[in-house]
């Protein structure tokens, strides 16, 4: 039903579905079911309810049989990524981990590590983010599997990239283009370009990054990932704020602007386009212009973190 998009029928079933199992006293069924709920609740971004279902699942099924619990435990660690909690992402995904490499498929496995060193990167331990990311691009190789393959190595780019190891930044980008054009995924492909033109830009190559990411800025629009637009042009206005082009800078400065007031409050992409309005102010010498940036920003920043 949810692949013939009949979404109100099939919430209707996998509301049933838990009560059903609860009523016959297997709670093997119920945790199957509370599992799907919860896959369910991530696809129309309830990070929350998620949460919920997965904890009443563990609690109810203790002596799950570990395939299962593979999939909770990375459920889990995929939602608290989301919400920004990365210890809670760590601790489940290591959870994940040993019990994916046996249970779950390649893809599975590769997609983990990805995710679960994310959480490393973002929490600052760097090391362990790339050997992750290391050990899930040797399985996604060994089962050619050139999406993971992408995934994996777009996020050895970002790491080298925020380590300083341009060379190595924009070598793993290349990876991830060819990678993602075996696999046919337009959208990593793009990214791949955008990250290589930050490698670019930081390693002091403006114009070749600008040429670049232009390019990719172009590409994106034929897409339907907001992120991927909103990614790109705040990449583009740093490079393009670096050798002070202004007009044209203003320009993809209005465009990622219309783009973002589409978003949800607290996005972070849309965050990142006030913070780029504000360097660009602070550039030109608005300061008091920019102040007011920063207090939207501040703002905005708030309602993603309440606490």
């Amino acid at each position: 039903m949810l692949e013939a998009e009949n979404v109100d029928s099939a919430w209707v079933l996998l509301g049933q579905a838990p009560d059903i199992a609860i009523s016959s006293h297997d709670a093997g069924a119920e945790s199957e079911a509370l599992l799907a709920m919860a896959r369910q609740h991530n696809m129309i971004d309830r990070p929350d309810s998620v949460i919920a279902c997965l904890l009443r699942g563990l609690d109810v099924c203790p002596s799950a049989p570990d395939a299962l619990l593979a999939q909770y435990y990375a459920e889990l660690s995929a939602t608290y990524n989301i919400t920004g909690d990365m210890r809670a992402s760590v601790e489940w995904g290591e959870k994940a981990l040993p019990l994916m490499r046996l249970y779950g498929s390649d893809e599975d496995y590769a997609i983990m590590c990805g995710n679960t060193g994310i959480a490393y990167r973002r929490l600052g331990l760097q090391d362990s983010a790339a050997i992750l990311y290391r050990q899930g691009l040797e399985r996604a190789i060994a089962a050619s599997d050139y999406g993971s393959q992408a995934y994996l190595a777009n996020n050895l780019s970002v790491l080298y990239t925020e380590m300083g190891r341009y060379a190595e930044g924009i070598s793993y980008a290349d990876s991830a283009a060819a990678s993602a054009r075996l696999a046919g995924d337009e959208v990593e492909r793009l990214s791949a370009l955008a990250n290589k033109g930050v490698g670019l830009q930081l390693n002091k190559q403006p114009q070749e990054a600008i040429e670049l990411l232009t390019f990719v800025s172009e590409e994106a629009e034929a897409t339907s990932s907001t992120a991927l637009k909103l990614k790109v042009i705040n990449y583009l206005l740093k490079s393009l704020i670096d050798v002070k082009q202004w007009t044209t800078a203003a320009d993809y400065l209005s465009r990622g602007e219309a783009i973002a007031a589409s978003l949800p409050p607290g996005n972070t992409a849309a965050a990142g386009i006030l913070e780029s309005r504000m360097i660009l102010q602070t550039e030109q010498g608005s300061y008091t212009a920019a102040l007011q940036t920063i207090d939207s920003l501040e703002q905005l920043m708030a309602l993603r973190c309440p606490n």
